[in-house]
């Protein structure tokens, strides 16, 4: 690791927002068991592009780019992702994604939680934090905060 960089636990997905626009880095947090992985699989899995990639699973290292937070795989992970119940699986994957925000899998989360950072240890790397909203929403919910919109637009 270099300086500057923090590991962080998360899975991240380099999700495609639109057809040919650039992949976006979307982390999921909460404790073991919460889903993070199946969310992240799904992301994938529901990309009309085919263009969406799990790029780290359960840890992702973090660094400042000038104005941007970076994100890459942990080396010891990298290109793997473990599915509960059927153990460690290879999968595609790239290099390393601009990151754009995190999402809470954790359950019971407010309906409208007041935006929190993450990671809290690391403020210079800290990016905005939200409850992960249904899963079909995720896509139309960061093309909207990536736009410049309230994540609450509807109810300011």
């Amino acid at each position: 690791m270099n300086d500057g960089e923090t590991i962080a636990v998360a899975t991240v997905v380099a999700l495609a927002v639109d057809a040919d626009g650039p992949l976006v880095g979307i982390a999921l947090t909460g404790p073991s068991g919460s889903g993070k992985t199946s969310a992240a699989f799904a992301l994938v899995e529901m990309c009309p592009w085919r263009r969406s990639r799990v790029l780290a699973d359960d840890g992702v290292i973090l660094w400042r780019d000038d104005r941007r937070i970076m994100g890459r795989a942990h080396p010891r992970t990298r290109a793997t992702a473990e599915a509960r119940r059927a153990g460690i699986m290879s999968m595609p994957t790239i290099e390393q994604v601009v990151m754009a925000m995190v999402f809470d899998c954790t359950e019971g989360g407010e309906r409208l939680p007041p935006v929190r950072n993450w990671p809290s240890d690391a403020p210079s790397l800290a990016l905005p934090l939200y409850s992960l909203p249904p899963i079909r929403t995720v896509r139309p919910f960061v093309r909207s905060v990536l736009g410049g919109h309230s994540p609450r637009s509807a109810l300011d």
